[in-house]
């Protein structure tokens, strides 16, 4: 995952734009139209018909569900020392 401040911004349905300290790193474009985009351990694009989800680092797409959520939540686990 990318150090903080990174975010993502969907400049339409065809273009993800990936930012980190607010200069663009690279831009995703899907051969699908997307839907909406959601944050978290991993960046997730939605569409009408599936979920992908993005490792921030590289741009590759980790895993495609074949669902269509209304919002993705991410849970963190840490470790009792």
């Amino acid at each position: 995952m990318l150090t903080r401040p990174s975010f993502a911004v969907r400049e339409s349905t065809n273009k993800i734009q990936i930012f980190k300290k607010f200069e663009r790193k690279y831009v995703i474009t899907p051969n699908y139209p997307t839907e909406g985009i959601f944050g978290g351990a991993l960046l997730a694009i939605r569409t009408a018909t599936f979920v992908c989800f993005y490792d921030w680092e590289t741009g590759t797409m980790i895993r495609r569900i074949d669902d269509v959520p209304t919002s993705v939540i991410t849970v963190l686990r840490f470790r009792a020392q």
